[in-house]
């Protein structure tokens, strides 16, 4: 990371620091270097110049944000849709960190299916920490962070790097073949600057601002979190979960059904372009153009998505309406929503009826085509309804 690329009016002051790193032959060299390390929130701005710059973008930002709640406000029963919303933000925010796992294989990840491949268990680990989070009634605090983190890193690759704890020694962005002088980004070095950033942020998202929206607070407190760069491993991951639980906990979103990530991976290079832009230009008017820009767009989404996902299950309620084991039928659908790949003894206890009878109601499924069985040999076996995973995972 070079000096020189920090304007005058970086968000931020240049810090001495220092890596260990292991050369060829196993030794190891300390290299020093400089760090960056982020103003406290807010950055001082001309807000009202900045907002009405952004006028455009956040009214449309919450125009179908309003729209997206009152879709999810009018369904019977919203949590119809979380798995399938939460699954694909898993897997998106994921594919950022170039960590790429089939929608299928999330899904079976999530059944307790062994992976041949450790990158569907780390998109379940997301998962996870999504879910842990989003009903926590704890505040965005190091405490929840931290335990979400320590869902998101558990078993899988990373799993040495600390899970649920800060880092304690000093990280970079880049190429770790080209080593620390070639870093892209290097943030604040751990201990006494890390933890005075990371105290300086938790206040500020509990905190009310009146100066700005809080949809801009949002896009502030996610470049923040990415500055600071506070763990080992999972940085990228952890920041993106956090802005679906800041709406949750601001009372902007009831229900888990809006997420950036998917605009973030479609325009993958600008945003990590802008996020560092920020630090070294103080570029805050693009950045939350940006971020405006993608609640915006993924809130239409994710109302078509909605739309989607209904028709789907009006289709597939049809093929078995009528029939006389129709009632318990419809309810195995909706919990096939929920979770795509079942079992016949999940079946029994969803439904409370015998081994029997669910055995015939998942024969039924599969004869009307809403279930397959993914191998007749497994014991037990495991049956998955493709359309409901492909329906939940395609992208409008």
């Amino acid at each position: 990371m070079r000096s020189k690329d920090f304007q005058k009016g970086s968000p931020g002051r240049l810090v001495n620091t220092q890596v260990h790193e292991r050369r060829e032959g196993g030794k190891l060299i300390e290299t020093k270097g400089m760090a960056f390390v982020p103003n406290p929130l807010p950055p001082k701005l001309d807000w009202v110049t900045t907002l009405g710059r952004l006028w455009r973008v956040h009214s449309e930002a919450e125009r179908n944000l309003g729209l997206l709640e009152g879709k999810a406000s009018r369904l019977t029963d919203a949590r119809l849709l979380h798995a399938p919303f939460m699954r694909q933000e898993a897997r998106l925010s994921s594919l950022i960190e170039d960590t790429v796992a089939t929608p299928e294989e999330v899904v079976l990840a999530e059944a307790g299916q062994p992976m041949p491949r450790v990158e569907a268990l780390e998109v379940n680990n997301y998962l996870r920490a999504l879910r842990f989070g989003w009903e926590s009634e704890l505040p965005l605090c190091v405490r929840l962070i931290k335990e979400m983190h320590k869902l998101l890193l558990t078993g899988v690759r990373g799993g040495k790097d600390l899970p649920g704890e800060f880092r304690r020694e000093q990280n970079y962005i880049g190429n770790e073949r080209a080593g620390f002088v070639a870093a892209r980004f290097v943030p604040p070095p751990a201990g006494e600057e890390l933890d005075r950033s990371i105290r300086d942020l938790e206040k500020f998202m509990n905190a009310s601002h009146k100066e700005f929206p809080t949809l801009v607070a949002m896009a502030l407190a996610h470049y923040q979190f990415e500055a600071i760069h506070p763990f080992r491993d999972g940085n990228g991951r952890l920041g993106r979960l956090l802005i679906v639980l800041w709406l949750r906990k601001q009372g902007i979103l009831s229900h888990p059904l809006l997420y950036v990530s998917a605009y973030f991976e479609r325009h993958k290079d600008d945003y990590k372009r802008l996020l560092l832009e920020v630090s070294t230009q103080a570029g805050w008017e693009k950045w939350l153009e940006f971020v405006l820009e993608a609640v915006a767009v993924e809130a239409a989404s994710a109302a078509s998505r909605i739309e989607k996902l209904l028709v789907l299950r009006s289709e597939l309620v049809e093929k078995v309406t009528g029939q006389r084991r129709s009632i318990l039928c419809q309810r195995l659908i909706d919990h096939l929503f929920s979770k795509p790949a079942v079992t016949v003894r999940e079946v029994r206890e969803v439904l409370s009826i015998s081994e029997t009878a669910a055995s015939n109601h998942i024969d039924f499924l599969v004869e009307k085509g809403i279930l397959d069985c993914l191998d007749d040999r497994a014991k037990p076996r495991l049956y998955l309804a493709r359309s409901i995973v492909q329906a939940a995972s395609d992208e409008e």
